[in-house]
């Protein structure tokens, strides 16, 4: 067994280049956010926000962010359960981990009018 934090799974699979064995998530993750920020008078949304639903199997991950009169909502579910991830799954894991990471660390820009 794999003793590692999830984190840890994807740096050591890209270390050693191939799975050998079922990596374990230990812990199930669930979150759920929702927070809506009051834009400041005269600021505006450089970018458009996207929506995303992003799944591996039962592990999934939505992002329903949107503008709603003059305030942002980030909208967003993290839903991956504990369990095994077999060696041949591996690959479809970390790409889902890596989609995923990069859907919930995008920049949220604003203009500001002067």
């Amino acid at each position: 067994a794999i003793h590692a934090r999830d984190g840890e799974l994807i740096w050591r699979q890209e270390l050693h280049g191939r799975v050998r064995t079922n990596p374990i998530l230990w812990q199930g993750h669930f979150q759920e956010v929702r927070l809506r920020v009051q834009l400041p008078k005269g600021a505006a949304l450089r970018d458009v926000l996207a929506g995303s639903t992003i799944k591996d199997g039962d592990r999934s991950v939505k992002i329903a962010d949107r503008l709603e009169g003059d305030a942002i909502v980030l909208d967003r579910v993290l839903d991956i359960p504990a369990g095994r991830v077999k060696p041949e799954a591996y690959p479809a894991f970390l790409d889902f981990a890596r989609r995923a990471d990069a859907a919930l660390g995008r920049d949220v820009r604003l203009r500001v009018g002067r």
